[in-house]
Formats: C-alpha cells, sequence, structure tokens
C-alpha cells in the first residue's frame, strides 16, 4: 500500500509543470485548433482568458436599440425584433429560472460553466423547463413584449460573469 507521507501529499493539479496533457486535453486542442464550434466541458480549472476564449451563439439576431450602460444602471443590451423570433441560448448550460415577472414579464435565466450566467428577458413565452439543460444556440424562448418595463417587441439580454454583469456587445455579434 501507500505509506502515509505519500497518501498526505496533495494531488497534482493538471497544470502542473511537466504533467503531459490529457488525452481529453490533446482532444480539445485539436478541436479548438480546427476552429470547429465546440461545446466547451465544465471544469474547475481557471480560463486563461475567462470568457473571450468561448463561442457563444447570438441569442437573437436584430437592431440594438438600447447599449449596455452601467452609468443608467442597464446592464443589458436590448435587441428590438419581430414578435415571437426564437431566443437561443448563447451557451450551454442548465436553465435556473423560467417565470413571469410583472416589471421583467417572461424572463429565462441560463447558467453555465464557470459562474456565468445570461438573462432573457420580456419573452413573449418560454419553452424550456427549470432544470433543463440547453445546447448553445437552441431555442429557449420567443421574443416578445412582456412586463411593464417594455417598448415594444425586443429581446433584454444580460450576461454575468462571476457576479458582475459584463457587455454581451464585447463578446457577441447581435
Amino acid at each position: 500500500g501507500k505509506t502515509d507521507r505519500e497518501r498526505d501529499e496533495p494531488a497534482k493539479t493538471p497544470d502542473s509543470e511537466g504533467v503531459p496533457p490529457s488525452e481529453d486535453e490533446l482532444a480539445l486542442r485539436e478541436l479548438v485548433e480546427s476552429g470547429a464550434p465546440y461545446d466547451l466541458p465544465e471544469y474547475s480549472g481557471r480560463p486563461k482568458s475567462g470568457i473571450s476564449s468561448y463561442t457563444f451563439y447570438s441569442p437573437i439576431k436584430g437592431i440594438i436599440s438600447s447599449n449596455y450602460s452601467p452609468q443608467e444602471q442597464h446592464y443589458a443590451v436590448d435587441i428590438a425584433v419581430k414578435l415571437n423570433e426564437p431566443v437561443r441560448s448563447t451557451l450551454s448550460g442548465h436553465v435556473v429560472f423560467a417565470s413571469y415577472t410583472p416589471e421583467t414579464g417572461y424572463v429565462a435565466i441560463v447558467q453555465h460553466g464557470n459562474n456565468l450566467l445570461s438573462l432573457y428577458k420580456h419573452c413573449a413565452s418560454i419553452i424550456k423547463k427549470v432544470g433543463s439543460f440547453v445546447r448553445g444556440g437552441e431555442v429557449i424562448a420567443f421574443a416578445g413584449d412582456t412586463g411593464e418595463l417594455t417598448t415594444g417587441p425586443h429581446l433584454h439580454f444580460e450576461l454575468w460573469y462571476n457576479g458582475n454583469p459584463v457587455n454581451p456587445t464585447d463578446y457577441i455579434a447581435f
């Protein structure tokens, strides 16, 4: 068996010097280098460049009617769209909220890996239930004009990373 000393030593982390990359890591690198769209597996290591290494899907195509503005406490982009336009999950993840709120109408929130959340507000309807796993690019709702704080059919889209809002237009082309 192992000696007490061996058992007490901390486990080697995957990013330790001199440890060859695993087959999964090599396969992932090959996929990344090939330029194919891919789903990043959830892992506990910190990504080198945060979320900028992710391939985000645009949740909807439309015209930005209101930009991200922390000064005005508008932590989102509003995208003007046609009613019932499909709304897609920007990355793979789990639906953690899907409900109606008086102010923002039908809201869907998807939890992704690495403390990343995406929020979709003012939807006409939501087709995914809480707990559902969704893939990036999968339709989760339809755009609408619901809630008191709406000014016509649009998607209010927020991206939160590590508990802070980030500007979606830094990562996604609408």
